[in-house]
């Protein structure tokens, strides 16, 4: 089915507008990851560290807070599941799924006709199908198998016109689809078996709907619901996507709203197309959905996709009103929780709400809601809150290992928040962390965990390692983090270590890399010397000192990456060296000052080992110190061919450092002006020949 915008809903005492209005702007203003190059989206599991599949609907999974998504398409697997679980119950058991299976995905060539005859004792059995024809069957029994078959293939017919009668092949008569439709009637009025009753009346919905004859689908479903409702739960509520739809093109929405809602509340595997089909117009329209709401359920299930698209915790008051037994709140309660967390936004309002709910007799699954509410509590560090509601938890929902897990996860995060300051919590702290290998969220809630260790070490004034801190890594930094590293005696200091991943000599290499942000090459060579055996860092995979005219980073990484000279430590020893010759005089010292400028430029963002220096270790988009030194070479050189590679090369630097500071003005592409008009007096040699070839910014500049 199309993916259409359906409608929404609330209570007509409450003007749902304002809500509506602010959800829109709020979904409006999501920034989109544009997937920049080696980039990747955020992952909810290492964003988040409760599990909402706690909540034991793998169906659901579309509709979980994803900050990288909305909703999921639909479920294939899951419809396919469901009709293998509904045929199942009807078919006689001596037919298994396999044979079964077998007809039912088979392709039109499948002899049905053949089939059903061979059913009847009047013509042998095709080849290849004694799961259906070869076992022992009752006459009744031979009868629904017979009419099962018959269904089928009234289905092969109308599976090619349920796309819509404008995708059939070229020349296809009207007539023929009208005589499909009504053979479907026919047998819908003949079947016996309200299992086959059902699905005659959703193919005929199917047929309608594709036809675009949206009043008689609707007109169609009015007059026959009982059929259409029983006995295949999953197949009503498919149905009631087609009705909601129909209803949406006729214009009337309020019911649209309803049935797509109970659609939605009905089949969690179809629960992330509803929900992504929701669009309330106006407030009107919302309380004539509601009015139309015959009990609690239907209110929930309205107030679901106002929680799922605008409002969790307002949805969540309206339905545990109507109807605290709902199942919905759960869903709402999960989505909210991690949305909450991976926004950095602690929602104090979930908290209540999942308080009251945990403590109310006869509410669904109070135990979850005891979780969720401690969880709140554990993520701002309120220990003796958490444990209570812990305590409420396991008491309400004794056993349960998938709660248990989420549990220790939830403790875990509450105590990392004290184990510093209060040293007796520290062994409790690292039993638990360490307690299960069942972890619901592990990298998220050990990070966490990290987190609120670092917290505490901020506060009493010593840095803690913790990567995505806002600590600057200079030497200074760098090398006491590595002595931090190799002094860890107590249990805790060594947790720490080997929660963060690092080893010594990622470390040392990490200290090495600051002292080249910083410009210290003779001392970067020294440390990066000292590298520990089994632990040299690879191949850059390029040549750092390796310049064109248009830089092209795939293609100097493709042209060098069996050249294993360059290493981290030889990019330093080449700094140093570079640095220190350019300090002479003469074309000796030209040449090193080009050198240095080349390497400092292709270890910049621009260049073609940017990933070999990045932040925190240096400001990779500092352009300046390889300008600096491709001017001191176009100084030093009196040869003019050297002197015009120096100058458009010193350009490309200064085109950098332009960029970066036209980052928050002027989209318009800034123009090295100052080293093109530099460049331009060369205008005699060779090089500036190849440049007005390849580099268009220059030449029209020149123009």
């Amino acid at each position: 089915m199309t993916t259409t915008a359906w409608g929404s809903s609330s209570t007509p005492s409450r003007s749902l507008w304002p809500l509506l209005l602010l959800g829109l702007v709020g979904l409006a203003s999501i920034p989109r990851d544009a997937g920049a190059c080696g980039g990747m989206d955020p992952d909810i599991t290492q964003e988040t560290t409760f599990d909402p599949r706690i909540i034991d609907s793998t169906t659901m999974d579309s509709l979980f807070y994803d900050e990288t998504r909305r909703f999921g398409d639909a479920c294939v697997e899951c419809e396919r599941k469901e009709q293998l679980a509904d045929w199942a119950t009807f078919l006689p058991k001596a037919v298994t799924q396999e044979a079964w299976v077998k007809v039912l995905y088979a392709g039109d060539d499948l002899p049905l006709d053949d089939l059903i005859f061979a059913l009847k004792g009047k013509k042998k059995a095709p080849a290849g199908f004694d799961g259906i024809t070869g076992v022992k069957l009752s006459g009744d029994e031979k009868d629904k198998l017979s009419a099962a078959l018959f269904y089928l293939g009234f289905l092969r017919k109308v599976t090619p016109r349920a796309q819509g009668f404008m995708d059939l092949p070229a020349g296809a008569p009207q007539a023929e689809a009208t005589r499909v439709l009504q053979g479907g009637e026919g047998a819908f009025a003949r079947a016996k078996e309200p299992f086959l009753k059902q699905r005659y009346g959703f193919q005929l919905l199917r047929l309608r709907f594709y036809a675009k004859d949206f009043a008689g689908l609707v007109a169609f479903a009015d007059a026959n619901t009982a059929a259409l409702a029983g006995p295949s739960k999953p197949l009503r509520f498919r149905g009631l996507h087609y009705v909601a739809g129909s209803l949406l093109r006729l214009g009337n929405r309020p019911r649209a709203n309803l049935e797509l809602a109970r659609a939605h509340a009905g089949l969690p595997s179809l629960g992330g197309l509803t929900a992504a089909d929701f669009s309330p117009r106006n407030d009107d329209e919302w309380k004539q959905s509601l009015a139309l709401a015959t009990d609690a359920k239907d209110k929930a299930a309205l107030w679901s996709l106002i929680g799922l698209r605008y409002d969790a915790v307002t949805a969540m008051r309206e339905i545990f009103a109507a109807d605290p037994k709902s199942d919905l709140l759960a869903l709402l309660a999960v989505r909210q929780l991690a949305a909450s967390e991976a926004t950095h936004k602690l929602d104090e309002k979930l908290e209540a709400l999942a308080q009251t709910i945990s403590t109310t007799p006869g509410a669904d699954r109070p135990w979850l809601f005891a979780l969720v509410a401690a969880h709140v509590s554990a993520l701002r560090g309120d220990l003796p809150v958490t444990r209570t509601r812990l305590a409420l938890a396991q008491k309400l929902h004794p056993g349960d290992a998938a709660m248990n897990a989420q549990l220790s996860e939830t403790l875990t995060i509450a105590l990392a928040a004290h184990a510093l300051k209060e040293p007796g919590l520290r062994e409790e702290f690292l039993q638990n962390v360490q307690s299960s290998d069942h972890k619901t969220r592990r990298d998220a809630v050990l990070m966490a965990a990290r987190r609120g260790l670092a917290q505490q070490a901020d506060a009493a004034g010593k840095e803690l390692l913790l990567p995505g801190t806002a600590h600057k890594w200079t030497p200074e930094f760098a090398k006491s983090v590595l002595e931090r590293f190799r002094a860890a005696s107590t249990p805790l200091d060594k947790w720490m270590n080997a929660a963060g991943g690092y080893q010594e000599y990622q470390l040392l290499a990490d200290w090495g890399k600051s002292l080249l942000g910083a410009h210290r090459y003779a001392e970067a060579a020294t440390v990066l010397a000292g590298q520990l055996p089994g632990h040299e860092w690879g191949a850059l995979g390029t040549d750092p000192s390796a310049l064109r005219i248009r830089d092209c980073h795939d293609c100097d990484h493709e042209k060098f990456a069996l050249d294993n000279y360059w290493t981290l430590l030889t990019v330093a020893q080449r700094l140093q060296k570079a640095e220190q010759d350019a300090k002479g005089t003469g074309e000796p010292a030209a040449k090193a000052a080009f050198e240095l400028g080349a390497i400092l430029y292709n270890l910049s963002w621009y260049g073609n080992a940017r990933a070999t220096l990045e932040d925190p270790f240096a400001d990779v988009h500092d352009t300046r110190p390889a300008e600096a030194a491709f001017a001191r070479a176009y100084e030093l050189t009196g040869d003019r061919e050297f002197k015009a590679k120096a100058a458009f090369q010193a350009a490309k630097c200064e085109l950098g450092r332009l960029l970066e500071d036209a980052r928050q003005g002027s989209d318009k592409l800034p123009v090295p002006v100052a080293w093109f008009t530099k460049l331009s007096t060369l205008a005699d040699t060779r090089y500036h020949q190849q440049v007005i070839a390849e580099c268009g910014n220059y030449k029209s500049w020149r123009k």
